[in-house]
């Protein structure tokens, strides 16, 4: 069963995979390549690059947690294996990170100066065939947990300070990933084998607890909830492009990627592409109200933290946005601006983890 929840996973998250395009030569700090459509893609070197300033989002490396916002790190002193520590994100005055140990995991709000403390009724079983995923809403008042087993599951929303159940849903042969959550709103995709098609179809429901769930798209691989946007692909080819989540209708543009974040002022969306140069992964920036293309990098993606199916690249500012690479057997930071300059954020160590980010417990 193993297998096929990982099977699962790659196939809910990743696009379908187009022909690799050729690197060109190597020259400087970041060799130019083509993509598909012949665009020029960077390929990032991380150890070419001068070290910056630390990135100004909130990161979670070797145990150590940086706020992002200049308050200084501390060390998140909590029961985990190694690399099985994710941010979740910020919860009031805390921060809560998931911890999974050998055979148990929990979730803890942690902040500098205090012991860590357990969000009650959080405890899930680390254990091979299952998988437990847990989400943020991003007011930070609730915590959506989802697990899957056996070709069932179940979504249990937990108030994030007292960890009482708000709502709980069994859902018997669907696997359910939250895309978002924010506003006492559940943006959720399930996703069941078709015999017919032999591949897993996905339909996205808005789930308010309390109410019943409202079909929103049948095929969408993004969504943000307190924008009211969505990433829907219309016609089965694998693109995507943005549309209301209220009222969803035929995007303005698409585009083969997977969009991971929009810019502060909502201008731009960053994405993965679905092409792959010489086997590096391709991170774009698009513009939002089109769909051009104004930059892409590609490269050499860490090793996932626990069963983090997603990569780590936010945008820092409206010009700026950060990405977690491979570097010398470990994961560092790069920062690139739009003006195409790109340095280092952090140092090199294990792998980094920021909040909201897709996430499903390792085992």
């Amino acid at each position: 069963m193993k297998s096929s929840i990982i099977a699962f996973l790659g196939v809910v998250l990743a696009l379908a995979a187009q022909p690799v395009a050729q690197a060109g030569p190597v020259t400087g700090q970041e060799s130019p390549t083509a993509g598909s459509a012949g665009e020029v893609v960077r390929v990032l070197r991380p150890g070419q690059l001068d070290r910056g300033h630390n990135a100004r989002i909130a990161t979670l490396q070797d145990d150590r947690l940086r706020p992002g916002d200049g308050s200084g790190a501390f060390r998140v002193d909590v029961p985990h294996r190694p690399g099985r520590l994710h941010l979740l994100g910020r919860s009031g005055g805390d921060w809560l990170v998931a911890a999974e140990a050998t055979s148990r995991g929990r979730v803890y709000r942690v902040r500098k100066g205090r012991s860590p403390q357990v969000v009650p009724r959080t405890r899930w079983r680390v254990a091979p065939g299952v998988h437990t995923g847990w989400a943020l809403s991003r007011d930070g008042r609730r915590l959506v947990k989802s697990r899957w087993f056996d070709l069932s599951a179940r979504q249990v929303v937990h108030d994030a300070v007292s960890g009482d159940v708000v709502a709980r849903a069994d859902l018997q042969d669907w696997w359910a990933l939250p895309l978002d959550a924010d506003s006492g709103s559940v943006l959720t995709r399930l996703s069941v084998w078709s015999e017919a098609y032999e591949e897993f179809t996905s339909d996205i429901y808005e789930w308010r607890p309390g109410q019943e769930r409202r079909l929103v798209a049948e095929d969408t691989n993004a969504g943000f909830i307190a924008r009211d946007l969505i990433f829907v692909d219309t016609d089965y080819t694998n693109t995507y492009g943005p549309t209301s989540l209220a009222a969803p209708g035929t995007p303005a543009w698409v585009a083969p990627f997977r969009a991971v974040d929009v810019s502060p002022d909502g201008t731009l969306v960053l994405g993965l592409a679905s092409q792959p140069v010489d086997g590096r992964r391709v991170l774009e920036v698009r513009r939002m109200s089109d769909g051009e293309l104004l930059d892409a990098v590609a490269f050499d993606p860490s090793t996932p933290s626990g069963g983090r199916d997603d990569e780590t690249a936010r945008f820092e500012s409206n010009r700026a946005f950060v990405l977690e690479l491979a570097h010398k057997g470990g994961s560092l930071l790069v920062r690139c601006t739009l003006a195409g300059r790109c340095t280092r954020a952090s140092d090199r160590g294990g792998p980094v983890t920021v909040p909201y980010e897709q996430y499903v417990d390792g085992t």
